[in-house]
C-alpha cells in the first residue's frame, strides 16, 4: 500500500463541489485539518490584499473590526499555515488543507492570464519563511539540507503562488473541477447573494471563471515530480484531479479511488454529518456555503443525471438575469473549456 502524504493541499476552485468533498475528506482521522481557505482574509481584506472588490463589503461579510483586520496579512496567514503544519506533525498525523488557487497568487500573476479590464495591479505581498513548521512548535532549529530536492528548484519549473518554493513543492495537491456552465453561473449567484454586489463583479471573473490558474498548479507540481522522477528512476506522478460532477454522482466510488492514491484507508472516512444552522451562511438562499451548512450530506441533484445543454443552459440564465448576462457567461464558459478539458483526462 502506498505510504499516507505528510502533507495534503486541496486546490480547490470554487463551486466544484470542493467544501463537499474537504468535509469527507478531512472526516478521516488520519488528517489534522485546517479549516477551508486559511488566505481568504488576507486576499480580501488584509493588509496586502490582492483582491478588488471593496475592503468594506468583505468587512462587513466577515463582521470583523478595523483592530483585527489590521493584523491580516499574507505573512500571518503563511505563520498560522506552517503552525498548523507542525501541529500536525507533533500530533503524528497528516496536514490536510484547502485554498482556492487565486487566493495564494498576486494580482499581477492573476492579470498576466486573466483580462479583466479595470482591474487595479496591487503590490506583491512580502512574505518571509519563517519556517514555523520546522522551528516553531516543533522546536527544534533543523534545516532542510542543501541536497534537498526543495531547495533546488529546475529553473523551467515556477511556483505560480505566493508560498515559498519550500512549502509549496512539499505537499500532495488535489486539483477540484467540474463543467464550467456548472460552476461559473452558480459562482456568480453566490457573489451577488453574499457580497450584495452584481455580476459585474471584478472577482467573478477569477474566482468563478476560467481554469488557467489551476492549470498553472497542476503543470507546476507535474513538471517538478518529473523532474525528481528522473533523477530516482521512477515513474512521474501525476497530481491528483477530482471532478466534482463525477462526485456529486458517486461520492463513494470517487473518495475510494482518492484514498487509493493517498494511501489511506477509505472505510474511515464519514458521509453524514449534523447541519450547522446556527450561521449566517445557512440562512442565505444561494451564498458560497448555504447547502453545505444546511445539508447532513452529499446532496445528490437529479439535474446532473442528464447530459449538459449548453444552449439550455444559457436560455436559463437569461431567464434569470437578462440576455447580456446569459451571453457573458456563455463567453466565459466556451473560453474555459480548454483548461477544463486538459484536467479533465486527467481527472480520476
Amino acid at each position: 500500500m502506498t505510504t499516507p502524504p505528510r502533507r495534503v493541499i486541496v486546490f480547490s476552485h470554487g463551486r466544484t463541489a470542493s467544501n463537499v468533498f474537504y468535509k469527507i475528506l478531512r472526516s478521516h482521522p488520519i488528517f489534522h485539518a485546517t479549516e477551508s481557505n486559511t488566505f481568504l482574509l488576507a486576499f480580501g481584506i488584509g493588509t496586502d490584499s490582492q483582491s478588488a472588490r471593496s475592503k468594506d463589503k468583505w468587512q462587513r461579510y466577515f463582521n470583523l473590526s478595523d483592530d483585527e483586520v489590521s493584523k491580516i496579512s499574507y505573512q500571518s496567514k503563511l505563520d498560522d499555515l506552517e503552525r498548523m503544519m507542525a501541529e500536525a506533525d507533533l500530533q503524528g498525523k497528516c496536514f490536510l488543507a484547502t485554498e482556492h488557487p487565486y487566493i495564494l497568487m498576486s494580482s499581477a500573476d492573476i492579470h498576466s492570464h486573466i483580462n479583466i479590464p479595470g482591474r487595479e495591479t496591487l503590490p506583491v505581498p512580502v512574505i518571509e519563511d519563517r519556517m514555523l513548521d520546522v522551528t516553531g512548535i516543533a522546536n527544534t532549529n533543523t534545516k532542510p539540507e542543501p541536497s534537498d530536492p526543495l531547495t533546488v528548484i529546475p529553473s523551467h519549473i515556477r511556483n505560480p503562488t505566493l508560498l515559498p518554493n519550500r512549502i509549496f513543492f512539499s505537499v500532495t495537491p488535489i486539483i477540484t473541477i467540474r463543467h464550467p456552465a456548472r460552476v461559473i453561473p452558480s459562482y456568480a449567484r453566490a457573489v451577488v447573494n453574499s457580497y450584495g454586489t452584481d455580476t459585474s463583479d471584478l472577482d467573478i471573473p477569477i474566482g468563478g471563471g476560467g481554469f488557467c490558474l489551476d492549470r498553472l498548479v497542476f503543470d507546476a507540481f507535474k513538471s517538478f515530480d518529473e523532474s525528481i522522477a528522473a533523477a530516482e528512476d521512477r515513474q512521474p506522478r501525476v497530481p491528483i484531479v477530482v471532478d466534482g460532477d463525477r462526485l456529486v454522482r458517486d461520492p463513494q466510488g470517487q473518495m475510494k479511488k482518492v484514498c487509493e492514491v493517498l494511501g489511506i484507508d477509505a472505510d474511515l472516512l464519514k458521509y453524514s454529518w449534523e447541519a450547522n444552522l446556527d450561521t449566517e451562511e445557512s440562512k442565505r438562499p444561494e451564498g458560497f456555503l448555504s447547502v453545505l451548512h444546511r445539508s447532513t450530506g452529499v446532496v445528490l441533484d437529479p439535474r446532473y443525471d442528464k447530459p449538459l445543454d449548453l444552449q439550455e443552459e444559457v436560455r436559463d440564465w437569461a431567464k434569470k438575469w437578462d440576455e447580456e448576462t446569459a451571453r457573458n457567461l456563455e463567453e466565459m464558459v466556451v473560453d474555459a473549456m480548454e483548461d477544463y478539458e486538459y484536467l479533465l483526462q486527467y481527472s480520476i
